[in-house]
């Protein structure tokens, strides 16, 4: 039910009128006003409440002494609850408080209440009110409430404009001028400060002050219990002081201003302090108990805002930090990948590497086998990102000293590799990888694979694969590995590539497949360079997926092409770049 449908008022009235009965029978109204929350609550016409600690957010309109009613005498009737709430608005995951303002009208006593004064609405017309907004929701101030109780009214109003601003700023910079000039429409003031507290230093430290709309420097720190800030802050309290000059906790600051009143509102939440927004002016007695309670309700958004802002700022900066370790961490690894070899006689050689992300778990190397001989490798570690890419670095040196150390052929290097990588210890983490070298005295090829895709051979626009196959790296202790040898010819292309290339989709969730890779390789002519085909390959699986889909994995290949060449020397050592 909404609007006036609902039936709170007399609902609310009889539960408080269980829930105020005094021991002597008589009912005391003067104290409806402190517990009708809580009757509505147990009502059910309340059904959340956010905070344990229910606040005073508007002095209501002094009722004046009552005297208390007999047991058996009825009640006014015309009881009328009226609210409304301020909305909290923050990023996903962030705490957030709500609370809620009242006004009572106890329209049983209208005839001598002075206090409430004249033209009060008939009772159908404040029906019409009904509930206002439960607990959370986001409306603004009815316009029915600025008509009877426009003073009132117009504060709710103002906290809840203020508030809905304060609480949707993110930047600090920002939030914090825009604190001191919703303040400013709350109360006049000299001079504007913040200070936020320092869990580290265990200091309350000046972020922001301003004097007459200007800026001016904030350097003060203090510890708690301090001056008037530390003490507010320290004891979790707002202190109002009329005169500064007969206080002997005041602490004179470089503001360039008088001080004679000052205000410290500490900002909490949940008791967790925040900092403290300190207002002086040159003027004493210039603060109000109204202040001090508007200020009060308005230092929780203020809090939570402060506090949302620099959980934004450190998710910002953590950001920040984490882009460039990984701008960092992938010029590193594209350090360790060569881009070509030279000194092998009648090889024409290339590769493509492009990760899913800003690391990539594929790999590839090229290596120095002795006189005119060439190894290379192409490895694919389970998973991606950051680690996969550490653990094919870790792949990579791990070859690399091997080979320095024992030249074996590429089903020796397999087992070898594979029993490292299990000392390692690292679970959860294996690598499909192919290894090959190449002899370019006999244009041989000898070609091992531990669980990698089946290179393809390309002669005379056939293509074929080698079919080869083996237990990934890093799985099972003392794996042995098969190898096979096969001649090469002048015009022969072998391609090597990771799974990310067959495997690459388009929108539709559609592969690349071998069938495409298969059409595109028989196409191709004497006069592509390994270069050519490579970026070709690249070029296809790119329109394949189209422009707007994201890769799901790295994609990595190795072109071989023989060429003739018959008059070099074979006894020269491959330099790798």
């Amino acid at each position: 039910m909404t609007g006036s449908s609902r039936p709170w008022p007399r609902a609310i009235a009889g539960s408080i009128g269980r829930a105020t009965r005094q021991p002597s029978g008589a009912m005391d109204w003067r104290k409806w006003s402190f517990c009708h929350c809580a009757a509505a609550a147990r009502r059910g016409f309340i059904t959340k409440l956010e905070s344990k600690r229910p606040r005073a957010i508007l002095e209501l309109p002094a009722l004046p002494e009552r005297p208390v009613l007999p047991r058996n005498e009825r009640p006014p009737q015309r009881c009328v609850h009226m609210g409304t709430s301020l909305p909290v608005q923050t990023p996903p995951g962030i705490l957030v408080h709500s609370l809620r303002f009242e006004l009572c009208n106890l329209e049983g006593f209208a005839t001598s209440n002075k206090n409430l004064g004249a033209g009060r609405p008939a009772m159908d017309e404040l029906s019409k009110l009904g509930a206002f907004a439960m607990l959370g929701d986001a409306d603004p101030v009815p316009q029915s409430l600025l008509v009877s109780y426009p003073e009132q009214a117009k504060t709710l109003k103002l906290l809840y404009e203020v508030s809905r601003e304060l609480t949707s700023i993110l930047d600090r910079e920002e939030l914090l001028r825009r604190v001191a000039e919703s303040v400013r429409r709350i109360v006049d003031y000299d001079v504007f400060s913040v200070m936020l507290w320092n869990e580290k230093a265990q200091l309350l430290e000046s972020v922001f002050a301003m004097r007459c709309n200007d800026s001016i420097a904030a350097r003060l720190r203090l510890p708690l219990h301090h001056g008037l800030t530390g003490t507010a802050a320290g004891e979790r309290r707002i202190l109002r002081i009329n005169d500064v000059t007969e206080d002997p906790r005041y602490i004179r600051c470089e503001t360039g201003v008088e001080a004679r009143s000052e205000l410290v509102v500490p900002l909490l939440i949940q008791d967790r302090l925040i900092g403290v927004l300190d207002l002086e002016s040159t003027e004493p007695h210039a603060f109000t108990l109204e202040h001090e309670r508007m200020l009060s309700t308005l230092g929780s958004y203020v809090a939570i805002a402060l506090e949302n802002a620099r959980l934004y700022e450190e998710a910002r900066e953590s950001e920040r930090r984490l882009r460039d370790d990984l701008d960092t961490a992938r010029e590193i690894q594209l350090q360790l990948l060569p881009t070509g070899a030279r000194e092998v006689p009648g090889l024409d050689l290339a590769a493509g590497y492009v990760p899913a992300r800003e690391l990539g778990g594929d790999f590839y190397d090229f290596l120095p086998y002795g006189q005119g001989r060439l190894g290379f490798m192409l490895g694919d570690v389970s998973g991606k990102g950051t680690a996969a890419a550490l653990y094919g670095s870790l792949a990579i040196g791990t070859v690399r000293e091997i080979v320095v150390d024992h030249a074996c052929e590429p089903a020796c290097m397999l087992a070898l590799l594979n029993q490292r990588l299990l000392g390692a210890r690292l679970d959860s983490r294996f690598i499909a990888m192919l290894f090959a070298v190449y002899d370019a005295s006999t244009r041989k090829l000898t070609l091992a694979n531990a669980g990698g895709p089946y290179p393809l051979l390309v002669r005379n626009g056939q293509v074929r694969a080698i079919r080869l196959e083996g237990v990934p790296l890093g799985l099972i202790p003392d794996t042995q590995y098969d190898e096979t040898t096969i001649d090469l010819y002048p015009g022969d292309v072998v391609l090597f590539a990771s799974d990310g290339i067959l495997e690459s989709e388009n929108t539709v969730q559609e592969e690349f497949g071998p069938e495409r890779l298969k059409a595109l390789l028989s196409a191709i002519s004497q006069r592509d360079s390994a270069r050519d085909i490579s970026e070709r390959i690249l070029a296809a699986t790119d329109g394949h997926s189209g422009a707007g889909t994201a890769p799901h994995d790295d994609r990595t290949l190795v072109v071989l092409r023989v060429t003739d060449d018959t008059s070099s020397d074979f006894s020269k050592l491959p330099i790798i770049y």
